[in-house]
């Protein structure tokens, strides 16, 4: 499973580069999630160019929830196509994890969140 990582203001995200998410990627992208997501409070992924995404990926991005809510910090996802979000909201993860229709969008999302907190 092919992604890069990246830091935007406080945000570590993570664009998935691959067009599925599946039992062939799921255990690979888990694995290197484990090690990317330590200690990062704020993780957006993007799946803007993933097609395809069975129970695997579901479980892997749940897997990326876990680790990032244990050290207290937040998931959003992002870019989701028709065949993705009919995934992710048919086994309700979207009342888990907020969802953003672009990157742009859930940046904003975590500024807000970020200046909410402040106040």
């Amino acid at each position: 499973m092919r992604y890069v990582c990246e830091t935007v203001g406080t945000t570590t995200v993570v664009t998935l580069l691959d067009d599925a998410l599946d039992a062939q990627g799921a255990k690979e992208f888990r694995r290197s999630m484990e090690a990317e997501l330590t200690d990062k409070e704020s993780v957006l992924i993007d799946l803007r160019n993933v097609r395809f995404m069975d129970s695997s990926g579901l479980g892997a991005i749940l897997g990326c929830l876990r680790r990032i809510e244990g050290g207290g910090g937040g998931l959003k996802l992002c870019g989701l196509g028709s065949e993705v979000r009919k995934a992710v909201e048919l086994v309700r993860m979207d009342r888990l994890v907020d969802v953003h229709k672009d990157r742009d969008e859930a940046l904003a999302a975590v500024r807000d969140e970020a200046a909410t907190l402040g106040t």
